[in-house]
C-alpha cells in the first residue's frame, strides 16, 4: 500500500498547518467580492459545497499549466 506524503506541521511562515484525519490541508483564501458572489451563486445552483468547486477549479488550472 503506497504511503501518503506527510506535510510539515509548520507552514512557510512558522504557523501551524491544520491537517484533517483524511489528509486534507485547511487553508484560508481571500476573494474579491465579485469572485465570492460567483462562487456562492455556483455553489447554490449546483447544490455543492464551495470548497468542492474551488478544489475542482484548482485541479483544472494546474492540469492545464503542465502542458
Amino acid at each position: 500500500m503506497p504511503t501518503k506524503k506527510r506535510l510539515p506541521a509548520a507552514g512557510p511562515r512558522g504557523g501551524k498547518t491544520t491537517i484533517s484525519k483524511s489528509g486534507m490541508v485547511r487553508k484560508a483564501i481571500y476573494l474579491h467580492h465579485d469572485e465570492w458572489e460567483q462562487l456562492r451563486r455556483r455553489s447554490y445552483e449546483e447544490n455543492r459545497p464551495a470548497s468542492d468547486i474551488v478544489r475542482e477549479s484548482l485541479r483544472l488550472y494546474f492540469s492545464q499549466r503542465r502542458r
